[in-house]
């Protein structure tokens, strides 16, 4: 499944089981959501994941956002608030020049939830805001992000502030089972609240975890 969407807006939708504004279903195959100059705003999945945008694949899952909004959307009983995205080998999630902000998941990933199941999930963000999004009952408010084998979000220029999760991770979680890395470049992560561990950043690594920072504030 390709979705590509250019000069749109996407705005009170409601979907009684998936993906609230987007959804994506690969099948067998991958699934690839593109997104440029969009609004993605207070939409919901009642029953199920993915609020804003929901992007399955057996193989795997892209979702890549730029210079759009995505905001007011809700997961009201699943994952991914604002973008869920899953891929059943690997789970890719590239976000440009965008806000992700004040999207509520009742589980995990309040702004973003990523899961690469046998392989990995990436997160890549570039001069954008995570900021203001909610884990009701899990973790990873603004971000999160699992990978059968390892787990890597990267952010530059970026802002990941006012996030919470109930359990672990307030801005970020991160988990790896072999590793998780996180790089954070020129970013701030500020104000973020998690119930448990890691309120700015939760990362776990099974065989390795690391946060690599390069100026700017965490």
């Amino acid at each position: 499944s390709t979705v590509r969407l250019n000069n749109i807006i996407i705005t009170d939708n409601t979907s009684r089981n998936y993906g609230g504004g987007i959804y994506s279903y690969g099948g067998t195959n991958s699934s690839t959501v593109t997104v440029d100059n969009a609004t993605i705003s207070y939409n919901k999945a009642t029953s199920g994941s993915g609020g804003g945008i929901y992007s399955y694949g057996s193989t795997d899952s892209t979702v890549i956002i730029d210079n759009s909004t995505i905001s007011y959307n809700k997961a009201e009983n699943g994952h991914g608030g604002g973008i869920y995205s899953y891929g059943g080998t690997d789970s890719t999630v590239i976000i440009d020049n965008s806000t992700i902000s004040r999207n509520e998941a009742s589980i995990d990933g309040g702004g973003v939830w990523s899961y690469g199941g046998t392989n990995s999930s990436t997160v890549t963000i570039d001069n954008s805001t995570i900021s203001y999004n909610k884990a009701e009952s899990g973790s990873g408010g603004g971000i999160y992000s699992y990978g059968g084998t390892d787990s890597n979000i990267a952010f530059t220029n970026t802002r990941i502030t006012n996030n919470e999760a109930s359990i672990d991770g307030g801005g970020i979680y991160s988990h790896g089972n072999t590793t998780s890395t996180i790089t954070s470049t020129n970013s701030s992560v500020l104000h973020n609240i998690a119930g448990s561990d890691g309120g700015g950043i939760f990362s776990e690594g099974i065989t390795a975890s690391s946060i690599i920072t390069n100026k700017k504030t965490i």
